[in-house]
């Protein structure tokens, strides 16, 4: 949402869902009579790949989801190819709301075949994005592309360096769900490791409860996201928590969702906003140390707003997005016992 991702679509783990994708089209039509061979059913470079030593459990799935399926009736093989085809467009899935995502997720799996469906897909995930896919070789790479290392959905944690671990890869449509888009890259991004397990978890971010919303890609949408802070009540002693109103701008209905989905006003009043109240005022103490204490509160506001402009040039470096919207708020904000507090502050 902060910024885009870019695509590197000739990277292995591109070409593994490329491989998957070519398997579903070779066994389309299939009858009950077929024998499982991956010369007949996979392009030469995955048949290579399946026949290395290792690769004996990755063929079992294969050979397993082939047998449930060639048992199947056609219009159930028909359903199924259809539901999967139509879930290799992410970006289309997730910004149309006239599209029915329930016509791709698990249930709409025929029940002979959906356990060996997930466990084919799920093994593909946590095994075959790894070592054909090199999917660490791909954050390494994606990595050096950025010009931020803050995540993208938050603005508060940073993205490891690769040389320490590969970050979280979320899958935008969860995998619980929607198995097919396991190892889609278009459904796979890095994200902070808060932002995944504890905020976005194991939410359907194209449905809010039974109602059908729109969400984004952080490879095709992004907004020069901003904050204001305008009727908030910051705290009377500098230490209790303060009344935070909180406005995100742009506003529409995928910022709206993202916010949902990554708790960000919660998380920016909580962990930004109170939880370093104290250390920016110590930063701003600092600043006017520096460019010249001021003399009363028209002019401790001012520096406020000074400091304010000042993150907000580069916004995505360090919390600058929150901690500049702080400033700014405090450049107008008018109490007189809050900025005496102020001034006793920095004059202590």
């Amino acid at each position: 949402m902060l910024y885009l991702f870019k695509e590197l679509p000739k990277h292995p783990a591109y070409r593994l869902n490329k491989h998957v994708r070519y398997f579903f089209r070779k066994i389309t039509d299939v009858d009950n009579t077929a024998q499982f061979d991956t010369n007949n059913y996979f392009h030469s470079e995955f048949v290579t790949f399946l026949a290395s030593g290792d690769q004996g459990t990755l063929r079992g799935h294969f050979e397993t989801f082939f047998n449930l399926y060639k048992s199947l009736t056609v219009p159930q093989k028909k359903q199924l190819q259809k539901s999967f085809n139509d879930s290799q467009f992410i970006i289309a899935v997730i910004s149309d709301l006239s599209f029915d995502g329930k016509s791709i997720q698990a249930i709409s799996i025929p029940l002979s075949i959906r356990p060996a469906t997930k466990e084919l897909f799920s093994y593909l995930y946590k095994t075959t994005l790894g070592s054909f896919g090199q999917v660490k070789k791909h954050y390494r790479e994606l990595y050096n592309t950025l010009d931020h290392n803050i995540c993208p959905f938050c603005g508060i944690e940073r993205l490891n360096p690769p040389s320490l671990r590969k970050q979280d890869y979320d899958h935008i449509l969860i995998q619980s769900k929607y198995a097919y888009s396991s190892i889609n890259m278009k459904n796979l991004v890095p994200m902070g490791t808060e932002c995944n397990r504890n905020f976005k978890g194991s939410k359907d971010v194209i449905y809010n409860g039974k109602a059908r919303v729109l969400y984004y890609s952080p490879f095709e949408t992004s907004f020069p996201i901003s904050i204001t802070l305008n009727g908030s009540t910051p705290p009377k002693d500098l230490k209790t928590g303060g009344n935070w109103k909180i406005m995100i701008h742009p506003d529409n209905p995928q910022t709206r969702r993202w916010e949902e989905v990554f708790k960000i006003k919660g998380r920016y009043a909580d962990q930004m906003l109170d939880g370093c109240f104290v250390d920016w005022l110590k930063d701003y103490k600092i600043y006017v140390k520096t460019h010249g204490l001021p003399a009363d509160q028209t002019e401790a506001r001012a520096q406020f707003g000074k400091l304010g402009k000042m993150l907000l040039e580069n916004p995505l470096s360090e919390p600058n997005l929150v901690k500049g919207a702080f400033y700014n708020f405090l450049a107008s904000y008018i109490d007189d016992a809050f900025n005496k507090a102020v001034l006793n502050f920095i004059n202590s």
